[in-house]
């Protein structure tokens, strides 16, 4: 008896702390709801994503540290992507040698380090989060495109003209990013689909 407790003990996989749920609850409601967020007292709807990003990804990065920090222990994967952070960032700072303003470089240079923040945040993300993260990121992507439409039909108000491909700015105020932003979400829409139900021949 005693043995068979104990390889079922052995067997028994550990569930993740509360800390690390809500850190993961987080990120993939900050995936869901970045894209969308916008205010109707700003136009510059950049502005308001940025201050939003700072905010909540402040927020995880802290529920981290504070689970680090209880378990006194971390395993931090990394990427062959993750150079190109510091060489975003170094790139930033050379630009200080131009006529660029400093308060300028030092914003980009912040938001630079939070993108790659969640860049790690998602690469350290436990694999049963994965299906979570893509469905959020094409939650918000499908969101952002209906909007579009309904703009382009003129039963939403857009961008100048009222209606039309002029009005399509859905949540990010100008149509460049939004087709740049939906277009990124094909292959992450590919991925999420395979994943859920397999490719279709």
């Amino acid at each position: 008896m005693p043995k068979k407790a104990k390889k079922k003990k052995e067997g028994r996989i550990s569930r993740p702390s509360w800390l690390s749920r809500l850190r993961q609850a987080l990120l993939i409601f900050f995936l869901a709801t970045q894209p969308l967020f916008f205010s109707a007292w700003n136009t510059e709807y950049g502005y308001t994503k940025s201050v939003y990003t700072l905010v909540l990804v402040s927020i995880i990065l802290i529920l981290w540290a504070w689970e680090i920090l209880r378990s006194r222990e971390t395993k931090v994967e990394l990427s062959w992507l993750s150079p190109i952070l510091p060489a975003l960032l170094l790139a930033a700072f050379l630009s200080l040698t131009g006529q660029t303003p400093a308060c300028t470089v030092l914003q980009s240079a912040v938001l630079i380090l939070f993108f790659g923040f969640i860049f790690f945040l998602i690469l350290n993300a436990p694999e049963q989060s994965h299906p979570w993260i893509l469905g959020a990121l094409v939650f918000s992507g499908c969101l952002n495109a209906l909007l579009g439409l309904l703009q382009y039909l003129g039963i939403v108000s857009g961008g100048p003209g009222g209606r039309g491909p002029s009005a399509m700015i859905a949540t990010m105020g100008n149509q460049q990013f939004l087709a740049g932003f939906l277009s990124y979400l094909i292959l992450p829409g590919l991925i999420f689909l395979r994943a859920k139900k397999g490719w279709i021949i």
